[in-house]
């Protein structure tokens, strides 16, 4: 178990959750924590006033630090937590997910102790059901066909949107800080702020191949309301549309991107060469994505025929990401 939170005032890793009458999931996210390898580490818990037993389990950790007051949304919560990190790097877990591979916090101080030009570290999440029977894992392909690293990540960043899974990202904390909002008019997911400023900023991701984490898909994901569901769709569309701006104004020469290191110093203006290189990992992230839809659009086509059932256009589609991609 890592330092009390009284003796280990400068952790090198914090780890923040929000939650909100989880109870259920709470302890097996806990237990994920501190089955790391890695121990220099601070956890902090932000409730959003629970009622169920969440609060009674917290109390059986005393290296946790909580807090339990009521908030409007997940978004705020983490808000809160922005201000209460002390170690140098960060990894946000929601309170019903958890880590699957013990050494991720390991493999991420490492790569960020050795990489002063890197500024966040990512893996891939699998799913798991309410039951705790695991799913499928998010693009596996990238396990044998990883994404472009580093600077070249932004092309495929302006053809796909990618979110770089909150569920395990390891982002230094002064990143963090400065890419997320304190308060103001938050999206319903604080990530996609995270994401935009991160990337629009000139910061640098660097990709694992390791199933870092598990997310779990539930009735009531992070106390997620219908309402709630209706104003995240809302924040992707709004998402995806400020790429879209942000790469017309890129490639047009409307703005300047500067490549910046971890400590948010310059590293690089954006040039010629980077525009160049930019575009064309850009066209081929498209050609890429595209082409997989339309395969699996037809096999799943193929299946539901060879079933005997009616053969249903791509309803169980990203609509929103699907248009975002065939756009140009």
């Amino acid at each position: 178990m890592p330092p009390d939170q009284t003796d280990n005032q400068h952790p090198k890793l914090s780890i923040i959750t929000a939650s909100l009458n989880q109870g259920r999931f709470l302890r097996q996210m806990v237990e994920s924590v501190l089955a790391q390898t890695y121990q220099n580490y601070e956890h902090i818990v932000m409730d959003g006033g629970s009622t169920d037993n969440s609060i009674e389990i917290l109390k059986e950790y005393p290296h946790i630090k909580w807090v339990c007051e009521k908030d409007n949304s997940a978004s705020e919560a983490f808000a809160k937590l922005r201000s209460m990190i002390k170690g140098d790097y960060v990894i946000q877990c929601c309170s019903s997910d958890g880590f699957l591979d013990k050494r991720w916090f390991q493999i991420c101080v490492d790569i960020l102790d050795k990489n002063k030009d890197i500024s966040m570290v990512w893996g891939l999440p699998q799913y798991m059901t309410e039951d705790g029977f695991m799913q499928h894992i998010t693009t596996p392909e990238y396990l044998f066909n990883p994404p472009p690293q580093k600077k070249d990540f932004l092309g495929f960043w302006l053809a796909t949107g990618h979110v770089l899974y909150e569920g395990n990202q390891c982002t230094r904390s002064d990143v963090f800080k400065r890419c997320v909002p304190s308060g103001g008019k938050l999206k319903e997911n604080i990530f996609l702020h995270l994401i935009y400023n991160f990337m629009t900023g000139g910061y640098l991701p660097y990709f694992v191949p390791v199933i870092a984490n598990f997310g779990r898909i539930h009735h009531d994901a992070c106390g997620q309301s219908k309402i709630i569901q209706a104003r995240m769709d809302v924040s992707v569309q709004e998402y995806l549309a400020d790429i879209k701006k942000y790469k017309k104004d890129l490639f047009s020469h409307k703005i300047k991107h500067f490549f910046r290191s971890g400590d948010s110093q310059i590293i690089s203006e954006f040039s010629k060469a980077d525009l160049n290189k930019c575009k064309a990992e850009y066209l081929k992230a498209k050609i890429d994505k595209l082409t997989s839809y339309s395969f699996n659009v037809l096999l799943r086509g193929l299946i539901r025929r060879l079933k005997g059932q009616k053969h249903k256009p791509c309803a169980y589609m990203l609509e929103d990401q699907w248009k975002y991609l065939t756009q140009k």
